[in-house]
Protein backbone atom coordinates (compact mmCIF):
# COMPACT_ATOMS: atom_id res chain seq x y z
CA UNK A 1 0.00 0.00 0.00
CA UNK A 2 1.30 4.01 -0.89
CA UNK A 3 1.08 5.44 2.83
CA UNK A 4 1.59 8.80 1.84
CA UNK A 5 -0.89 11.00 2.89
CA UNK A 6 -1.86 14.49 1.13
CA UNK A 7 -3.27 17.61 2.58
CA UNK A 8 -6.99 18.11 3.41
CA UNK A 9 -5.86 21.73 1.95
CA UNK A 10 -6.25 19.20 -1.49
CA UNK A 11 -9.98 18.79 -0.30
CA UNK A 12 -10.49 22.44 0.62
CA UNK A 13 -8.92 23.19 -2.92
CA UNK A 14 -11.61 20.81 -5.04
CA UNK A 15 -14.64 22.18 -3.05
CA UNK A 16 -14.82 18.72 -0.81
CA UNK A 17 -16.57 19.51 2.28
CA UNK A 18 -18.87 17.05 3.93
CA UNK A 19 -22.77 18.07 4.07
CA UNK A 20 -25.64 17.04 6.07
CA UNK A 21 -28.32 14.64 5.67
CA UNK A 22 -27.59 11.29 4.05
CA UNK A 23 -26.66 12.41 0.38
CA UNK A 24 -23.30 13.92 -0.38
CA UNK A 25 -22.78 14.30 -3.94
CA UNK A 26 -19.22 16.09 -3.24
CA UNK A 27 -18.40 13.04 -1.60
CA UNK A 28 -19.35 10.49 -4.24
CA UNK A 29 -17.57 12.64 -6.90
CA UNK A 30 -14.60 12.45 -4.82
CA UNK A 31 -15.15 8.25 -4.52
CA UNK A 32 -15.91 7.95 -8.47
CA UNK A 33 -12.78 10.06 -9.05
CA UNK A 34 -10.44 7.57 -6.86
CA UNK A 35 -12.21 4.47 -8.39
CA UNK A 36 -11.14 5.85 -11.88
CA UNK A 37 -8.43 3.55 -12.23
CA UNK A 38 -9.79 0.40 -10.93
CA UNK A 39 -8.37 0.71 -7.28
CA UNK A 40 -8.16 2.94 -4.08
CA UNK A 41 -4.99 3.52 -2.88
CA UNK A 42 -4.52 4.00 0.95
CA UNK A 43 -3.71 7.98 0.92
CA UNK A 44 -7.02 8.14 -1.69
CA UNK A 45 -9.16 6.37 1.33
CA UNK A 46 -7.32 8.66 3.83
CA UNK A 47 -8.84 11.59 1.98
CA UNK A 48 -12.26 10.14 1.71
CA UNK A 49 -11.77 10.20 5.64
CA UNK A 50 -10.80 13.49 6.22
CA UNK A 51 -13.64 14.94 3.64
CA UNK A 52 -16.76 12.57 5.56
CA UNK A 53 -15.39 13.27 9.49
CA UNK A 54 -17.77 15.78 10.40
CA UNK A 55 -20.71 14.32 7.92
CA UNK A 56 -22.96 11.54 8.38
CA UNK A 57 -20.27 9.23 6.81
CA UNK A 58 -17.77 9.72 9.49
CA UNK A 59 -18.00 6.30 10.97
CA UNK A 60 -15.52 4.09 9.16
CA UNK A 61 -17.93 1.33 8.08
CA UNK A 62 -20.71 3.79 6.76
CA UNK A 63 -17.65 5.24 4.61
CA UNK A 64 -17.07 2.00 2.85
CA UNK A 65 -20.50 1.53 2.17
CA UNK A 66 -20.96 4.34 0.77
CA UNK A 67 -17.83 3.30 -1.29
CA UNK A 68 -19.24 -0.05 -2.17
CA UNK A 69 -22.44 1.05 -3.88
CA UNK A 70 -20.31 3.76 -5.75
CA UNK A 71 -18.15 0.95 -7.18
CA UNK A 72 -21.45 -0.97 -8.13
CA UNK A 73 -22.53 1.79 -10.50
CA UNK A 74 -19.27 2.58 -11.89
CA UNK A 75 -17.89 1.34 -15.36
CA UNK A 76 -14.36 -0.03 -14.05
CA UNK A 77 -14.97 -1.69 -10.41
CA UNK A 78 -12.08 -1.80 -8.33
CA UNK A 79 -11.65 -5.29 -7.24
CA UNK A 80 -10.18 -4.85 -3.90
CA UNK A 81 -10.77 -1.85 -1.17
CA UNK A 82 -8.60 -0.85 1.52
CA UNK A 83 -10.14 -1.43 4.95
CA UNK A 84 -10.32 0.53 8.15
CA UNK A 85 -8.42 -1.88 9.77
CA UNK A 86 -5.55 -2.08 7.07
CA UNK A 87 -5.64 1.82 7.37
CA UNK A 88 -5.22 2.44 11.06
CA UNK A 89 -2.56 -0.49 10.96
CA UNK A 90 -0.85 1.89 8.94
CA UNK A 91 -0.99 4.93 10.82
CA UNK A 92 -0.04 2.91 13.75
CA UNK A 93 3.26 1.84 11.60
CA UNK A 94 4.11 5.53 10.50
CA UNK A 95 3.36 7.10 14.07
CA UNK A 96 6.00 9.82 14.71
CA UNK A 97 8.01 9.40 17.62
CA UNK A 98 9.41 13.31 19.10
CA UNK A 99 12.11 14.51 21.26
CA UNK A 100 10.71 18.56 22.01
CA UNK A 101 13.46 20.25 23.63
CA UNK A 102 12.31 23.62 25.46
CA UNK A 103 15.53 26.10 26.20
CA UNK A 104 15.14 27.58 29.56
CA UNK A 105 18.44 29.79 29.73
CA UNK A 106 18.44 33.13 31.55
CA UNK A 107 17.52 34.92 28.18
CA UNK A 108 13.95 32.39 28.12
CA UNK A 109 13.12 33.25 31.81
CA UNK A 110 10.65 35.76 29.89
CA UNK A 111 8.72 34.12 28.48
CA UNK A 112 7.93 31.60 31.42
CA UNK A 113 6.86 34.74 33.21
CA UNK A 114 2.46 34.46 33.47
CA UNK A 115 0.19 33.26 31.23
CA UNK A 116 2.13 33.76 27.98
CA UNK A 117 1.96 32.53 24.29
CA UNK A 118 4.92 30.73 25.04
CA UNK A 119 4.01 28.41 27.24
CA UNK A 120 0.56 28.32 25.50
CA UNK A 121 2.14 27.00 22.12
CA UNK A 122 4.54 24.45 24.66
CA UNK A 123 1.27 22.91 26.00
CA UNK A 124 -0.35 22.67 22.68
CA UNK A 125 2.59 21.04 20.62
CA UNK A 126 3.41 18.98 23.33
CA UNK A 127 -0.74 18.43 22.86
CA UNK A 128 -0.62 17.67 19.43
CA UNK A 129 2.24 15.33 18.89
CA UNK A 130 1.02 13.30 22.13
CA UNK A 131 -1.94 12.79 20.12
CA UNK A 132 -0.19 11.43 17.13
CA UNK A 133 2.74 10.36 18.04
CA UNK A 134 4.18 7.25 20.18
CA UNK A 135 6.22 7.71 23.37
CA UNK A 136 7.53 10.66 23.27
CA UNK A 137 10.74 12.82 25.33
CA UNK A 138 10.48 15.88 26.96
CA UNK A 139 13.26 18.09 28.00
CA UNK A 140 14.89 21.23 29.38
CA UNK A 141 18.21 22.60 27.51
CA UNK A 142 20.54 24.79 28.68
CA UNK A 143 23.92 23.41 29.40
CA UNK A 144 23.20 20.39 28.20
CA UNK A 145 19.58 18.12 27.99
CA UNK A 146 18.16 17.57 31.16
CA UNK A 147 15.29 15.37 30.75
CA UNK A 148 11.74 15.80 32.20
CA UNK A 149 10.48 11.97 31.15
CA UNK A 150 7.50 11.33 29.00
CA UNK A 151 4.47 11.90 30.40
CA UNK A 152 2.84 14.89 28.89
CA UNK A 153 0.79 15.98 32.29
CA UNK A 154 4.67 16.16 34.09
CA UNK A 155 5.78 18.47 31.16
CA UNK A 156 2.66 20.68 31.03
CA UNK A 157 2.83 21.05 34.86
CA UNK A 158 6.85 21.91 34.71
CA UNK A 159 6.53 25.00 32.25
CA UNK A 160 6.57 27.48 34.53
CA UNK A 161 9.29 29.87 35.75
CA UNK A 162 9.54 28.43 39.39
CA UNK A 163 10.41 24.91 38.16
CA UNK A 164 12.62 26.25 34.89
CA UNK A 165 14.95 28.17 36.66
CA UNK A 166 15.92 25.29 38.85
CA UNK A 167 16.99 23.16 36.28
CA UNK A 168 20.44 22.91 34.63
CA UNK A 169 22.77 25.80 34.12
CA UNK A 170 21.00 28.78 32.97
CA UNK A 171 23.64 31.06 32.78
CA UNK A 172 24.80 28.88 29.34
CA UNK A 173 23.56 28.95 26.02
CA UNK A 174 25.17 27.36 23.08
CA UNK A 175 22.75 27.34 20.20
CA UNK A 176 25.10 25.58 17.69
CA UNK A 177 25.37 22.31 20.67
CA UNK A 178 21.02 22.50 21.12
CA UNK A 179 21.19 21.93 17.39
CA UNK A 180 23.69 19.46 17.55
CA UNK A 181 21.57 17.37 20.18
CA UNK A 182 18.35 17.79 17.76
CA UNK A 183 20.58 16.22 15.50
CA UNK A 184 21.42 13.61 17.47
CA UNK A 185 17.81 12.58 18.32
CA UNK A 186 17.28 12.13 14.40
CA UNK A 187 20.03 10.45 13.41
CA UNK A 188 20.69 8.21 16.35
CA UNK A 189 17.50 7.88 18.07
CA UNK A 190 15.45 7.90 14.90
CA UNK A 191 13.14 10.80 16.58
CA UNK A 192 11.53 13.51 15.21
CA UNK A 193 13.25 16.50 16.85
CA UNK A 194 11.31 20.13 18.22
CA UNK A 195 13.70 22.83 20.00
CA UNK A 196 12.23 25.76 20.97
CA UNK A 197 14.45 28.90 21.79
CA UNK A 198 14.57 32.68 21.25
CA UNK A 199 18.12 31.37 19.30
CA UNK A 200 19.94 33.79 20.74
CA UNK A 201 23.84 32.83 20.54
CA UNK A 202 25.67 33.74 23.77
CA UNK A 203 28.98 35.25 22.45
CA UNK A 204 30.31 35.60 25.58
CA UNK A 205 30.77 39.06 25.30
CA UNK A 206 32.80 39.05 21.84
CA UNK A 207 31.87 41.41 19.05
CA UNK A 208 29.26 39.59 17.34
CA UNK A 209 30.03 40.62 14.09
CA UNK A 210 33.42 38.36 15.52
CA UNK A 211 31.53 35.22 16.70
CA UNK A 212 28.28 35.41 14.21
CA UNK A 213 30.60 33.51 11.27
CA UNK A 214 31.85 31.37 13.34
CA UNK A 215 28.01 30.21 14.55
CA UNK A 216 27.10 30.06 11.20
CA UNK A 217 29.62 27.67 9.96
CA UNK A 218 29.47 25.46 13.30
CA UNK A 219 25.48 25.56 12.56
CA UNK A 220 25.79 24.62 8.87
CA UNK A 221 28.53 21.47 9.58
CA UNK A 222 26.02 20.12 12.14
CA UNK A 223 23.53 20.17 9.80
CA UNK A 224 25.26 18.54 7.01
CA UNK A 225 25.23 15.75 9.13
CA UNK A 226 21.77 15.28 8.68
CA UNK A 227 21.69 15.89 4.62
CA UNK A 228 24.50 12.84 4.59
CA UNK A 229 22.38 10.92 6.19
CA UNK A 230 19.81 11.48 3.52
CA UNK A 231 16.12 12.41 3.09
CA UNK A 232 16.28 14.84 6.01
CA UNK A 233 14.89 18.36 6.27
CA UNK A 234 14.48 21.45 8.66
CA UNK A 235 11.20 23.43 9.46
CA UNK A 236 11.51 26.74 11.48
CA UNK A 237 8.63 28.49 12.61
CA UNK A 238 8.64 31.55 13.71
CA UNK A 239 6.69 32.61 17.10
CA UNK A 240 5.64 35.79 19.18
CA UNK A 241 5.16 35.72 23.06
CA UNK A 242 4.52 38.38 25.52
CA UNK A 243 8.17 38.44 27.32
CA UNK A 244 8.10 39.22 31.00
CA UNK A 245 11.83 39.58 32.79
CA UNK A 246 15.26 40.14 32.21
CA UNK A 247 17.06 40.44 28.75
CA UNK A 248 20.63 40.47 28.51
CA UNK A 249 22.30 41.99 25.53
CA UNK A 250 25.51 40.60 24.32
CA UNK A 251 27.35 42.32 26.71
CA UNK A 252 25.18 40.44 29.45
CA UNK A 253 24.34 43.65 30.49
CA UNK A 254 19.92 43.02 31.39
CA UNK A 255 17.43 45.22 30.43
CA UNK A 256 13.90 44.81 32.04
CA UNK A 257 11.04 44.91 29.98
CA UNK A 258 7.37 43.32 29.45
CA UNK A 259 6.82 42.93 25.62
CA UNK A 260 6.18 40.61 22.92
CA UNK A 261 9.40 39.06 21.26
CA UNK A 262 9.92 36.32 18.78
CA UNK A 263 11.18 33.18 19.86
CA UNK A 264 11.11 30.58 17.46
CA UNK A 265 10.39 26.51 17.11
CA UNK A 266 12.73 24.06 15.04
CA UNK A 267 11.54 20.86 13.70
CA UNK A 268 14.20 18.43 12.61
CA UNK A 269 13.56 15.03 10.55
CA UNK A 270 12.57 13.01 7.91
CA UNK A 271 10.94 15.25 4.99
CA UNK A 272 7.96 13.12 4.75
CA UNK A 273 7.77 14.04 8.19
CA UNK A 274 8.05 17.58 7.94
CA UNK A 275 5.38 17.84 5.42
CA UNK A 276 2.99 15.55 7.12
CA UNK A 277 3.75 18.28 10.03
CA UNK A 278 3.23 20.94 8.22
CA UNK A 279 0.51 20.26 6.81
CA UNK A 280 -1.76 17.72 9.12
CA UNK A 281 -0.73 18.82 12.34
CA UNK A 282 -2.13 22.36 11.53
CA UNK A 283 0.93 24.33 13.34
CA UNK A 284 -0.18 27.70 11.81
CA UNK A 285 -3.33 27.34 14.89
CA UNK A 286 -0.49 27.37 17.71
CA UNK A 287 -1.05 31.05 19.51
CA UNK A 288 1.82 32.75 18.46
CA UNK A 289 2.42 31.78 15.16
CA UNK A 290 3.84 34.57 12.18
CA UNK A 291 6.10 32.91 9.69
CA UNK A 292 7.27 29.22 8.39
CA UNK A 293 10.24 28.11 6.61
CA UNK A 294 11.25 24.33 5.15
CA UNK A 295 14.41 23.87 4.71
CA UNK A 296 15.21 20.84 1.91
CA UNK A 297 12.07 19.94 -0.73
CA UNK A 298 10.42 16.65 0.23
CA UNK A 299 11.10 13.66 -2.59
CA UNK A 300 8.76 12.33 -4.51
CA UNK A 301 6.46 15.87 -4.77
CA UNK A 302 4.37 16.65 -7.99
CA UNK A 303 2.47 19.46 -9.11
CA UNK A 304 -0.51 18.88 -10.90
CA UNK A 305 -0.83 22.09 -13.38
CA UNK A 306 -2.66 22.51 -16.73
CA UNK A 307 -3.35 25.91 -18.91
CA UNK A 308 -6.34 27.08 -19.00
CA UNK A 309 -8.67 27.51 -22.37
CA UNK A 310 -10.35 30.51 -21.63
CA UNK A 311 -9.59 32.01 -18.50
CA UNK A 312 -7.64 35.68 -18.33
CA UNK A 313 -6.66 34.98 -22.00
CA UNK A 314 -5.13 37.39 -23.91
CA UNK A 315 -4.51 36.47 -27.58
CA UNK A 316 -4.55 33.08 -29.11
CA UNK A 317 -3.06 29.44 -28.88
CA UNK A 318 -4.19 26.04 -29.60
CA UNK A 319 -3.42 23.12 -27.69
CA UNK A 320 -2.26 19.30 -29.22
CA UNK A 321 -4.75 16.81 -29.80
CA UNK A 322 -5.52 14.07 -27.62
CA UNK A 323 -4.62 15.71 -24.35
CA UNK A 324 -6.80 15.74 -21.10
CA UNK A 325 -5.02 18.39 -19.79
CA UNK A 326 -3.13 21.17 -21.41
CA UNK A 327 0.40 21.14 -20.42
CA UNK A 328 1.58 22.20 -23.88
CA UNK A 329 0.92 24.78 -26.15
CA UNK A 330 1.12 25.71 -30.21
CA UNK A 331 1.04 28.67 -32.11
CA UNK A 332 0.52 31.55 -29.67
CA UNK A 333 0.04 35.16 -30.95
CA UNK A 334 0.05 38.45 -29.80
CA UNK A 335 -3.69 39.97 -28.87
CA UNK A 336 -4.11 42.55 -31.52
CA UNK A 337 -5.97 45.11 -29.78
CA UNK A 338 -3.59 45.37 -26.58
CA UNK A 339 -0.30 43.97 -28.67
CA UNK A 340 0.10 41.15 -25.67
CA UNK A 341 -0.66 37.87 -24.72
CA UNK A 342 -2.12 36.32 -21.73
CA UNK A 343 -2.56 32.45 -20.76
CA UNK A 344 -3.70 31.01 -16.93
CA UNK A 345 -1.98 28.22 -15.65
CA UNK A 346 -3.75 26.18 -12.53
CA UNK A 347 -1.17 24.85 -10.40
CA UNK A 348 -2.00 22.36 -7.22
CA UNK A 349 0.23 24.10 -4.39
CA UNK A 350 -1.53 22.50 -1.89
CA UNK A 351 0.90 19.94 -0.55
CA UNK A 352 3.91 22.84 -0.67
CA UNK A 353 5.79 22.49 2.17
CA UNK A 354 6.11 26.11 2.63
CA UNK A 355 3.86 29.44 4.00
CA UNK A 356 1.02 30.73 1.67
CA UNK A 357 2.68 33.73 1.57
CA UNK A 358 5.46 32.72 0.39
CA UNK A 359 3.61 31.16 -2.30
CA UNK A 360 1.65 34.13 -3.57
CA UNK A 361 5.06 36.25 -3.77
CA UNK A 362 6.01 36.95 -7.07
CA UNK A 363 9.72 37.84 -6.34
CA UNK A 364 9.85 34.04 -5.02
CA UNK A 365 9.93 32.48 -8.74
CA UNK A 366 12.26 32.25 -11.51
CA UNK A 367 10.50 32.05 -15.05
CA UNK A 368 12.16 31.35 -18.70
CA UNK A 369 11.74 31.02 -21.95
CA UNK A 370 9.07 33.10 -24.04
CA UNK A 371 10.09 36.62 -22.46
CA UNK A 372 6.86 35.94 -19.92
CA UNK A 373 6.52 37.11 -16.40
CA UNK A 374 3.77 36.71 -13.90
CA UNK A 375 1.34 39.40 -13.95
CA UNK A 376 -0.66 37.81 -11.00
CA UNK A 377 -1.00 34.77 -8.49
CA UNK A 378 -4.54 34.01 -7.21
CA UNK A 379 -6.08 31.73 -5.10
CA UNK A 380 -8.54 29.34 -6.55
CA UNK A 381 -10.91 30.59 -4.44
CA UNK A 382 -10.54 34.47 -5.87
CA UNK A 383 -10.43 33.03 -9.39
CA UNK A 384 -12.71 34.19 -11.56
CA UNK A 385 -12.95 30.40 -14.14
CA UNK A 386 -14.60 30.34 -17.08
CA UNK A 387 -17.09 27.47 -17.35
CA UNK A 388 -15.61 25.74 -20.17
CA UNK A 389 -12.02 25.63 -18.07
CA UNK A 390 -13.66 23.53 -14.96
CA UNK A 391 -12.31 20.32 -16.10
CA UNK A 392 -8.91 21.79 -16.44
CA UNK A 393 -8.81 22.53 -12.68
CA UNK A 394 -8.59 19.30 -11.40
CA UNK A 395 -6.84 19.47 -8.03
CA UNK A 396 -5.49 22.75 -8.84
CA UNK A 397 -5.33 25.79 -5.46
CA UNK A 398 -4.08 28.30 -7.68
CA UNK A 399 -4.03 30.27 -10.74
CA UNK A 400 -0.93 32.12 -12.45
CA UNK A 401 -1.22 34.66 -15.11
CA UNK A 402 1.80 34.50 -17.36
CA UNK A 403 2.25 37.51 -19.89
CA UNK A 404 4.44 38.26 -22.62
CA UNK A 405 4.66 41.10 -25.27
CA UNK A 406 7.01 39.28 -27.12
CA UNK A 407 7.54 35.87 -28.69
CA UNK A 408 9.56 34.00 -29.91
CA UNK A 409 9.32 32.97 -33.52
CA UNK A 410 11.04 29.44 -32.57
CA UNK A 411 9.86 26.53 -30.47
CA UNK A 412 10.31 27.28 -26.87
CA UNK A 413 10.02 25.74 -23.36
CA UNK A 414 8.35 27.78 -20.50
CA UNK A 415 10.02 27.29 -17.66
CA UNK A 416 8.24 28.23 -13.89
CA UNK A 417 9.84 27.57 -10.81
CA UNK A 418 9.60 28.48 -7.26
CA UNK A 419 12.36 29.02 -5.89
CA UNK A 420 14.02 28.05 -2.26
CA UNK A 421 15.24 31.24 -0.92
CA UNK A 422 15.35 33.37 2.54
CA UNK A 423 12.02 35.02 2.87
CA UNK A 424 12.00 39.20 3.55
CA UNK A 425 10.94 38.27 7.12
CA UNK A 426 14.42 36.58 8.05
CA UNK A 427 16.49 39.97 6.85
CA UNK A 428 14.24 42.35 8.78
CA UNK A 429 14.43 40.30 12.02
CA UNK A 430 17.65 40.65 12.25
CA UNK A 431 19.72 42.86 14.31
CA UNK A 432 23.87 42.52 15.22
CA UNK A 433 23.49 45.13 18.29
CA UNK A 434 21.09 44.26 21.04
CA UNK A 435 22.16 46.72 23.41
CA UNK A 436 19.43 48.98 22.52
CA UNK A 437 16.50 46.07 22.53
CA UNK A 438 13.94 48.27 23.82
CA UNK A 439 14.15 50.38 20.18
CA UNK A 440 14.12 46.57 18.44
CA UNK A 441 11.46 44.39 20.32
CA UNK A 442 11.19 42.71 17.25
CA UNK A 443 14.52 41.47 16.46
CA UNK A 444 17.01 38.76 17.17
CA UNK A 445 20.30 39.03 17.54
CA UNK A 446 22.38 37.20 14.68
CA UNK A 447 19.26 36.05 13.22
CA UNK A 448 20.43 36.18 9.48
CA UNK A 449 23.46 34.37 10.41
CA UNK A 450 22.54 31.15 12.03
CA UNK A 451 19.29 31.12 9.28
CA UNK A 452 22.06 31.34 6.84
CA UNK A 453 23.93 28.19 8.17
CA UNK A 454 20.75 26.47 8.26
CA UNK A 455 19.85 27.19 4.34
CA UNK A 456 23.29 26.70 3.73
CA UNK A 457 23.44 23.20 5.11
CA UNK A 458 20.97 21.79 2.96
CA UNK A 459 21.09 23.84 -0.21
CA UNK A 460 24.66 23.76 -1.81
CA UNK A 461 26.46 26.15 -4.33
CA UNK A 462 25.05 25.61 -7.94
CA UNK A 463 22.07 23.18 -7.04
CA UNK A 464 18.99 23.80 -8.49
CA UNK A 465 17.30 25.21 -4.93
CA UNK A 466 13.67 24.56 -6.46
CA UNK A 467 10.10 23.49 -4.23
CA UNK A 468 9.03 22.58 -8.32
CA UNK A 469 9.73 23.39 -11.00
CA UNK A 470 6.93 22.89 -14.32
CA UNK A 471 7.77 22.80 -18.14
CA UNK A 472 5.46 23.86 -20.08
CA UNK A 473 6.49 23.20 -24.19
CA UNK A 474 5.42 25.70 -27.08
CA UNK A 475 5.49 24.71 -30.50
CA UNK A 476 4.88 27.46 -33.54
Amino acid sequence: MNLKKYSPLLLAALGLTACGGGEDPALESAIRKALKDGQVTTEEWQDLQAQSANGPYSDCAQLLALVEKVNANVRQKAEQLPSCEAVKKAEQKTALSFALFVENSNSMMGYFTGNTAFKDAMMDLGSRIEDKGKKNDYYFINDQPHKIGQDYEEFIQKMDRKTAIKVGNIRISKLDEMLGEAVRQVTEEGKTAILASDFIYDVNRQNPKDAFPKLKYSIKGKLQKLRERGDYGLLLLKMSSLYDGKYYDYQDRPTSIKEERPYYICILGKNAQLQEMYLHYDLKSIRGFEEAIIFYQPDGLSYYHSVLGQSYKAGQFSRPRGQELIQAIEKPSLDKRSGSFEMALAIDLSKLPAPASYALDKANYALAGGNFSIKEILPLATAEIHKNDQRYLGTASHIFILESSELPKDNFEIKLALKKQLPAWVAASHTEDDRNIKEQLDKTLGLQYWVSGISEAFNELGEDNYYFQIKLPVSN
